[in-house]
């Protein structure tokens, strides 16, 4: 990240080189969460943008989790191709991996939601969060269907209170269960910047999952493949589509497990991380 950069140039030893990695971009958020009409958001902002600047510059290297970053830096930052890398956000797909029906069942009946259809989000407190749960509680109030119930696990929860078809764990020291009592995972988000995480934790658990196009931000999805992608108000559509149709299920979660096994395993991105390394020693 930029913040520490000044500081860490000025005490670091001589010759060794600084990788910048910049798992979001510092620009993008501001940009999306800060009010340029008022005169502390543009000096916030552009304080920011000044201190993001230097760093890229005098980097020698520069990390980014997608494609799609690397080429708004070179575009809005006039930062070279040849500095910048793209290690993408993983996962452990040892500790996210599909769960079988009767398993799904067992954990269902351990958390009290035996018999429903159990779509999942999960998520912290981080405002990108907010926004999306907030249009979980709208598709809930508008989900016609009883045997469907929105679980939102996470310390998100901590913000909001149950209702009848949508319950909230609060943080969760093992999340595990959560993932293997779900049926499919939605990701309704509308802001953000780098990849999301839960993404590849719904995928390599096997969940079919339905996402904005925002939400599957610098990842390579193959539509209807790897997942869905759809705008907020067919979400619910969706949701019905999948659990109504069994074949689409376990395609989805046949292509979205392979998919993140071959792109995404933490194991095979640091060895693309550590050679890169070793090329500016």
């Amino acid at each position: 990240m930029p913040w520490q950069f000044d500081v860490v140039s000025k005490i670091k030893p001589e010759h060794t080189p600084i990788i910048l990695d910049q798992h979001d971009l510092q620009f993008e958020l501001l940009c999306q969460n800060m009010c340029w009409d008022s005169y502390f958001g543009r000096k916030l902002i552009n304080y920011a943008l000044n201190i993001e600047q230097n760093a890229l510059e005098n980097a020698d290297a520069v990390f980014v989790t997608s494609y799609e970053n690397k080429e708004k830096l070179i575009k809005t930052k006039k930062c070279p191709n040849s500095k910048i890398h793209i290690i993408p956000n993983g996962v452990d797909i040892d500790s996210y991996t599909p769960t079988s029906n009767s398993d799904r069942t067992k954990y269902k009946k351990a958390l009290g939601i035996h018999g429903k259809y159990v779509v999942l989000f999960t998520g912290s407190k981080h405002p990108p969060n907010i926004q999306a749960v907030n249009e979980i509680i709208k598709m809930a109030k508008n989900c016609k269907n009883k045997d469907i119930l929105f679980l939102v696990g996470g310390s998100i929860g901590d913000l909001y209170t149950n209702q009848d078809n949508l319950q909230f764990t609060g943080y969760t020291e093992d999340i595990s269960t959560l993932f293997k009592s779900a049926d499919i995972a939605i990701n309704p988000m509308k802001s953000g910047s780098g990849t999301n995480l839960k993404m590849l934790e719904y995928l390599a658990a096997g969940l079919p999952t339905i996402t904005t196009k925002i939400g599957g931000r610098g990842l390579e999805i193959i539509e209807n493949q790897t997942a869905i992608i759809s705008e907020i108000d067919g979400f619910l559509d969706y949701i019905e589509l999948i659990k109504s149709d069994r074949q689409l299920a376990d395609n989805l979660c046949r292509h979205g497990r392979e998919w993140v096994e071959e792109n995404y395993d933490w194991r095979k991105i640091a060895e693309k991380q550590n050679k890169i390394i070793q090329s500016l020693i």
